[in-house]
């Protein structure tokens, strides 16, 4: 049922991103969409370049976090050229080819499978499904997998820590009775994300 699930999804992204030319200008969709991650998209306010707000919900039945990465559309473009050496951006297929690697490096989740064990963490995969334009922003789309039993997880968002002193990255989790918020600093610790994992409370 979850494969199914999984696949369904996956079509309508693809739909969805056919239908794009049929968007106002200003949006571009790549591989998936705002509406299938449940968000709001906030075109005209305004987004500082050193700040990444992400959204990700926790699906159980499917053992995945669906993550939102909504960023400066042109501090993206720098952080993607540094990181290939060379001038690219977003809409260009070498532009998300890089960000698809950027992504996933900066994207920390790691799991260790055995509670409170001496074995080492382990990062968790991570899915490219796509990306959009609201403005001037970007929202970036991944899914990261997750053991479905429970485990130890932990989670930090690195995103343009090479390019800024004072990047902040806020992550808000939401899943089946659960709401909570992380920051992440240059300086920041990896946050527990272990109570993704554990029955909820009655």
């Amino acid at each position: 049922m979850a494969d199914q699930a999984h696949t369904a999804w996956r079509v309508a992204a693809v739909l969805l991103a056919a239908a794009s030319a049929s968007l106002p200008p200003q949006v571009a969709v790549g591989a998936g969409s705002a509406p299938l991650h449940g968000h709001v998209r906030a075109a005209g306010v305004p987004h500082p370049a050193d700040e990444c707000w992400a959204e990700a919900r926790y699906v159980p039945e499917r053992a995945v976090l669906e993550v939102a990465l909504r960023v400066d559309g042109q501090t993206l473009d720098t952080a993607l050229s540094r990181y290939v050496g060379r001038d690219v951006r977003l809409e260009q297929p070498k532009g998300e080819v890089a960000a698809r690697a950027y992504v996933a490096e900066a994207l920390v989740v790691e799991r260790r499978r055995a509670r409170g064990g001496e074995r080492p963490f382990e990062r968790c995969p991570v899915s490219w499904v796509g990306y959009e334009f609201d403005g001037p922003d970007a929202w970036l789309y991944v899914e990261v997998h997750l053991p479905a039993e429970p485990a130890d997880l932990r989670c930090s968002i690195e995103l343009f820590f090479d390019l800024f002193a004072t990047q902040r990255n806020d992550l808000t989790i939401t899943g089946p009775r659960i709401e909570r918020r992380h920051t992440f600093l240059w300086t920041s610790p990896a946050a527990d994300l272990s109570y993704l994992l554990r029955p909820p409370l009655p």
